[in-house]
């Protein structure tokens, strides 16, 4: 099911899109569905490249052997 979004453009952003498109209605239309879809598909690409944080088993393992630097003050004898 299609949705209509209407959009406001400032002047000068409206009268760029009107000569790339030479006045096109249409072709206007196709190049803002294209830009939206186009970074909304950006934005899913940098969301699956970030790495998953360390979990705690990482954390305690990456401490040097023998030190107690980790948890509450005290906890560690």
């Amino acid at each position: 099911m299609d949705r209509e979004l209407k959009l406001m453009l400032d002047e000068e952003t409206y009268r760029r899109l009107l000569q790339v498109c030479n006045g096109n209605e249409e072709e206007m239309k196709r190049l803002a569905i294209e830009a939206i879809q186009s970074r909304l598909h950006a934005g899913e690409e940098t969301l699956s490249e970030e790495p998953p944080p360390p979990s705690l088993e990482d954390f305690v393992k990456s401490e040097k052997p023998g030190s107690r630097s980790y948890g509450i003050r005290g906890q560690g004898w």
